[in-house]
């Protein structure tokens, strides 16, 4: 198997030994997105739906870095730090994604790394995969 890392300078370079995302075999698989600032890697101020809002724009903008559309996402796992949260990060996702959504799921964490309120991951498919 052939795997291709994607990098992007419109997403937060990794604060790890991992790549932004890999495709393999026709998939993309996005790492987890902080809520930093892609430019800075500074952590976004303002709250959670603020830093839920920047962790989508990173996973989207390498979602666009490798070829593909909010309309490829097919997976997206939110790490949530509060859960009292949900109902307003629900309504802010609904407004990044169409119906029918990208299955879903939502796993309460403790504390996130450089002490952000939330982390994103995605899977996309090339549509030339689903046929």
């Amino acid at each position: 198997m052939i795997r291709k890392p994607i990098e992007t300078n419109h997403a937060p370079l990794p604060v790890g030994a991992f790549s932004q995302a890999i495709i393999a075999n026709g998939w993309l698989y996005v790492s987890g997105q902080l809520p930093l600032h892609p430019i800075t890697g500074k952590l976004i101020e303002g709250g959670t739906l603020e830093q839920t809002k920047q962790a989508l724009q990173n996973a989207l903008a390498i979602i666009e870095a490798a070829g593909l559309t909010v309309d490829d996402v097919i997976k997206v796992t939110i790490f949530l730090h509060d859960m009292d949260s949900y109902s307003k990060i629900d309504k802010l996702y609904r407004e990044y994604f169409n119906h029918p959504y990208p299955a879903r799921s939502l796993v309460p964490m403790g504390d996130l790394v450089r002490g952000g309120e939330v982390e994103i991951e995605m899977i996309a498919v090339y549509p030339s995969q689903l046929s």
